[in-house]
């Protein structure tokens, strides 16, 4: 009974701290959004100023923010425009859009509030589908393949297939193994 117990109460903190884990992720995002938005609205376009803390307050969450929006798979936009480079010439340079957060520019603004919206559902979905049962028997099933993606190889090719197709194999003599024999999983 007490091994019951221990495995029904160790499924639930998987579950519940995955759970978690995507819910502080979309909390911060929140958070981040909210002051972002404040910083935008206290730009005042006569003179040219805008509010110092926000400013660094957003240039401290920078490095975070771009961690976030690449998890969820947001790349990073950005422009090309020419700068003077005097004699008449012109020189191409590259605006990337992470790099210039702080500033109040509206194609700038209008890609982050996007990006937030993206990636607040990415991580929602995530932490939803920690309660789907049907996601945890895929993940088991295609366990081999998580593990590739986890250490950042594509699961394609000779070695993936011969791992996958072991694994599936000694899966499902394991499963049957256990229905012939009647051992007791727990």
């Amino acid at each position: 009974m007490a091994n019951y117990i221990l495995a029904i109460g160790s499924v639930l903190v998987i579950i519940l701290g995955r759970a978690i884990y995507y819910q502080l992720k979309i909390s911060y995002l929140v958070r981040v959004q909210k002051i972002y938005e404040k910083y935008l609205k206290s730009y005042d376009a006569k003179t040219g100023t805008i509010n110092p803390d926000l400013k660094k307050r957003i240039l401290e969450e920078k490095i975070e923010l771009k961690k976030l929006f690449d998890i969820a798979g947001i790349p990073d936009r950005g422009e090309s425009y020419m700068d003077p480079a005097g004699y008449g010439f012109l020189q191409r340079k590259d605006l990337k859009y992470f790099d210039n957060i702080h500033f109040p520019n509206a194609d700038i603004a209008g890609y982050f509030h996007d990006s937030f919206l993206v990636s607040t559902g990415y991580f929602k979905k995530r932490r939803n589908e920690s309660f789907s049962i049907f996601y945890w028997v895929l993940l088991i099933l295609n366990l081999p393949k998580h593990i590739f993606q986890h250490y950042g190889k594509e699961a394609k090719g000779v070695i993936y297939t011969f791992i996958d197709v072991v694994y599936k194999i000694a899966f499902i003599f394991g499963v049957i193994y256990a229905i012939v024999t009647g051992v007791k999983i727990l």
